[in-house]
Parts: C-alpha cells; structure tokens; sequence
C-alpha cells in the first residue's frame, strides 16, 4: 500500500476550502504615546476568543479580564518591540503582556480589535 500521496476529497469530488488564517503587524500613528511600538499578532481568531474580547468591551471590569488580557499575550501576540524602562526586551506573552501598564494594554488590545474587523483586508 502507497502512503506517500494523500487525497482529500469531499463528496462531490472537490477539494476542500484550507483555511488561512491572517496576521498583521500593529503599528502605532505619530501622535500616539506608542508611536515605533510593533505588535506582530493573530488577527484570525476563534469565534468563542472573539466574542470573549467583545464581551470585555463592553464590561471591562468582568472577573475575566485578567484571564482574557493573559490569553491575548499567550495566543494572539507573536511578537513585538517592546523594552521596557530599563531597556530590557518585554517577553511577547502573558507574562510579559500582563507585566505592562494598563494604558499600553488596553492601545493593544484596541489597534487588534480594529484590525480584525477588517474582513478580508491586510
């Protein structure tokens, strides 16, 4: 029996859609405290993260706010430029995320939600 060739049909014969899920690079404008801040991040998100976020929207001070802004720095940042005040490089993850000022956060996790409402953009 040949294992080396797969092929994946459907029903009626066809290939099946491969889903590409997208990335973008965050960049902050001129006039930004953050201005030269990089943020690398998955802009292609489960549904239940997304309506997790959204829900953060619109009561930020739920009890799953420290979870939901650890999970962005686990699964969403990729990586980014961020030092911090002594000019150590801040790890891109939940650690790191969750060790930044809440204003530097919150820009974040704003300039993301932009993003990803940009169907079929970038």
């Amino acid at each position: 029996m040949d294992y080396g060739k797969l092929m994946v049909a459907t029903k009626n014969g066809t290939q099946p859609f491969v889903l590409q899920r997208r990335e973008a690079v965050l960049e902050f404008p001129e006039d930004s405290d953050y201005f030269g801040l990089e943020v690398r991040a998955k802009l292609d998100v489960d549904i239940a993260t997304f309506l997790q976020f959204q829900k953060l929207g619109d009561n930020p001070d739920s009890d799953d706010t420290r979870i939901l802004f650890e999970k962005f720095g686990n699964e969403i940042i990729l990586e980014w430029n961020m030092h911090d005040e002594d000019a150590q490089p801040v790890l891109a993850n939940g650690d790191g995320f969750m060790s930044m000022p809440p204003n530097v956060c919150v820009a974040i996790v704003t300039a993301w939600a932009e993003n990803v409402g940009n169907v079929g953009e970038v």
